[in-house]
């Protein structure tokens, strides 16, 4: 059971960033500039944040089997569609479809996990999950480098198929029900009010990124999205059964924990989509040589991902985020002056020691 969820997990993850190396070629075929292509890695993170608050009550009201199924369904439909995408708008339709299974499955597979294994064992568990978590996304853009060096970007999606395909047949006899779950009823205006607030607040920041300013309606948009979502968290708090548990951040460990959360999960997921256009129209490689350049922070991230959670078991969080965190900033520093000069090396080798130091950081934040 363990090993499909988090192959289901992995597959999921791994798409985020799989096209990161073969956006060049895309925005070449369907005839768009680097603004609009990069939505199909920030569209699919920006749904993927919508649907997480709605993960929280699915994963209490629906048994894990016919979620997961669910799940894994949508993200096949999603990617069939992108993968016969006649033009942009579809291709990003189908992005966005595999974008709401992520959100759903990515705090599903650790709250499996966690009623899985016992308390003091859950460091090194949830050290074995931070690789799939983050070595998919690591992975994505090395495969994909080379495969758009060799064959179109629809076998991007193309391999993508048959693997999901065969995790969903898996799932029917494999996976049991875990969680227990009860019926709930789904708070509609929570819903409402966490998708537009989020789905402003998200979009917003995506607008910045893409016109390189804050206009009126950024800011509009940012403020309106912040008003909503302060409505929302205010009826968390006033529901007897809330669709998030907002109390929970009033402990300090806990406010700390998603903030380095948040913290490290941008920082690496920024980069991954970053580096990729950096090495192909900066440093002028080949996809494939750029996808190559990719592996060696791959290899660290698989190799530090369980040792983080040993360790954690053993001195708990505090010193490991210290470390990690402070060790990823020290590697993060350089970055700020690469130029079209800067060796192919000495990006390999800092985004190596980088991502291997917020890895540490990063698997036992997520206990």
């Amino acid at each position: 059971m363990v090993i499909v969820l988090l192959l289901g997990s992995f597959t999921t993850v791994f798409s985020e960033t799989l096209l990161n190396n073969g956006l060049p070629t895309i925005m070449r075929e369907v005839h768009v500039d680097e603004m609009t292509v990069q939505w199909l890695s920030t569209g699919y993170m920006l749904v993927a944040g919508i649907t997480m608050p709605l993960a929280a009550f699915l994963i209490k009201s629906v048994r894990l089997k016919i979620l997961f199924t669910s799940t894994m369904t949508i993200f096949l439909t999603g990617t069939v569609i992108a993968m016969l995408a006649p033009n942009f708008l579809l291709l990003l339709l189908g992005r966005l479809i595999e974008g709401i299974a992520v959100g759903v499955n990515m705090p599903l597979i650790p709250s499996a996990l966690s009623l899985i294994y016992p308390m003091e064992r859950r460091g090194t568990v949830m050290g074995l999950a931070g690789i799939i978590v983050n070595l998919g996304p690591a992975l994505g853009p090395t495969v994909s480098g080379i495969i758009v060096d060799y064959y179109s970007w629809r076998m991007l999606f193309i391999i993508l198929v048959p693997i999901t395909a065969i995790i969903i047949f898996a799932t029917q006899f494999c996976v049991k029900n875990v969680v227990e779950t009860s019926a709930n009823d789904l708070d509609t205006i929570s819903v409402i009010a966490a998708t537009l607030g989020l789905g402003m607040l998200l979009y917003g920041l995506g607008r910045i990124g893409q016109t390189g300013r804050i206009g009126i309606a950024t800011i509009i948009l940012l403020i309106a999205g912040a008003l909503v979502t302060a409505f929302f968290v205010r009826r968390q708090l006033q529901l007897e059964h809330p669709l998030l548990e907002m109390k929970i951040y009033q402990a300090p460990s806990f406010r700390l924990g998603a903030l380095l959360a948040l913290i490290n999960t941008s920082s690496l997921m920024a980069t991954e989509l970053m580096l990729p256009l950096f090495n192909q129209n900066v440093l002028r490689v080949t996809p494939m040589v750029s996808g190559f350049m990719l592996i060696p922070s791959a290899v660290v991230m698989a190799v530090m991902s369980p040792l983080a959670g040993r360790i954690y078991d053993v001195v708990g969080i505090k010193k490991v985020a210290l470390i990690g965190m402070g060790v990823g900033l020290l590697f993060t520093i350089p970055m700020i002056f690469y130029r079209p000069q800067t060796g192919p090396g000495t990006v390999v080798i800092m985004y190596a020691l980088r991502s291997g130091a917020l890895q540490l950081a990063y698997s036992p934040v997520m206990v």
